[in-house]
């Protein structure tokens, strides 16, 4: 499974602070799922994987995924693209993929469904997308076991929201290798990958 992969940008110039090292995904997958996509509903399913970029109701190769549409409160933050968050039952892991998030009061009406994560995948580099004190204070609610922050361009962008969750740094590492008996309710933990 892959979410929100993306392919490299041509013909556009960035500065070295801009640039992010990350590497397009090169690999074989059985599902792609996107948290932001055009307006159009156009699902697709190719002979390499079933793509998810809407909301609804999906049961692929034994993986049960919830989805439901977010918007954006505000022009800038492209409201011609839907967002939507994601909630992701694979054997007994609970994950949730809050993508691209730009204010907790949108999931309001979906947020029972997502407390009591295992895993919670949350956008946590700021603005332009949801604020590290609220991206924290919805953590605190939803209760995973294990975050994961994602959309953030370098350690530095990370530093608000782990101190806003009483964490002093992040160790990133290559890969994470997750199990459900490795994961404490007691304990909440910050998974950070390299990027």
């Amino acid at each position: 499974m892959v979410t929100d992969p993306f392919a490299p940008l041509r013909g556009i110039s960035r500065s070295d602070k801009e640039e992010n090292h990350l590497q397009p995904f090169r690999g074989r997958t059985d599902i792609i799922i996107k948290t932001m996509a055009p307006l159009s509903n156009s699902q697709r399913q190719s002979a390499e994987a079933f793509e998810i970029s809407y909301p609804g109701e999906y049961e692929i190769k034994n993986v049960s995924i919830r989805g439901w549409a977010i918007t954006a409160s505000s022009i800038k933050y492209q409201v011609s693209s839907l967002r939507s968050v994601y909630l992701l039952e694979i054997d007994d892991l609970k994950i949730v993929l809050l993508g691209h998030l730009v204010d907790e009061n949108k999931i309001k009406n979906v947020q029972e469904y997502l407390e009591d994560a295992d895993i919670v995948f949350a956008p946590a580099g700021g603005e332009p997308l949801i604020k590290a004190e609220a991206m924290a204070k919805l953590i605190r609610q939803l209760k995973p076991s294990l975050v994961i922050p994602t959309l953030f361009n370098n350690l530095e962008d990370l530093k608000p929201f782990l101190k806003e969750l009483g964490k002093n740094n992040a160790e990133p590492q290559e890969k994470l290798t997750i199990s459900k008996k490795g994961l404490s309710k007691e304990k909440m933990l910050i998974g950070c990958l390299k990027i």
